[in-house]
């Protein structure tokens, strides 16, 4: 049973080192640049935990490198990025519930875009937050940071969506 929460108990994370993360998860294991990725999938994060993913649409994601020729976009050079190739939402469920999740998120079109993340507790949502992002071709490590830190732990799910420009797709590393 999660306790009720108090409005800021659950914030938003803007960047990596306000998470205070301690662990993490390298797409890569799911494969080389290009490579389709199911419609379910589980990856091993460095510490040995089991993530089940999801993507809402049946055709599912793919694995991409920026800077390769499939996403040119603001995470760094070279970093491995998760696609949804369709419209998301992405959704991440952890075998182990964790205190704190994120991610680097970035639209698949130039120009703004609003991101959300949603954190759950079972059944229960924890909390939803919505960032604005712009999308260029600066490939600088630029791209908007989501995530949330729940102090007395328990977050078993995060969802990923992009809310604007509607329908879109996105990429997170």
């Amino acid at each position: 049973v999660v306790p009720a929460l108090p409005a800021a108990s659950l914030p938003l994370e803007t960047t990596r080192s306000s998470l205070g993360a301690t662990d993490s998860v390298d797409w890569g294991q799911l494969g080389g640049d290009a490579t389709a990725v199911g419609q379910t999938f589980t990856v091993t994060s460095a510490q040995g935990d089991s993530i089940q993913g999801s993507f809402a649409a049946p055709q599912g994601g793919e694995v991409v490198i920026e800077g390769g020729p499939n996403w040119i976009g603001n995470f760094a050079f070279g970093d491995v990025l998760l696609w949804t190739t369709a419209d998301g939402p992405l959704t991440l469920s952890f075998q182990t519930p964790v205190s704190a999740a994120g991610a680097n998120f970035e639209a698949n079109t130039f120009g703004s875009f609003t991101a959300r993340i949603q954190a759950y507790a079972g059944s229960t949502l924890l909390g939803s937050f919505v960032e604005n992002g712009f999308a260029d071709t600066s490939e600088d490590g630029s791209a908007i940071f989501l995530g949330v830190a729940y102090k007395p732990g328990g977050i078993t799910r995060i969802v990923f969506s992009a809310t604007a420009p509607a329908a879109q797709d996105f990429a997170i590393n």
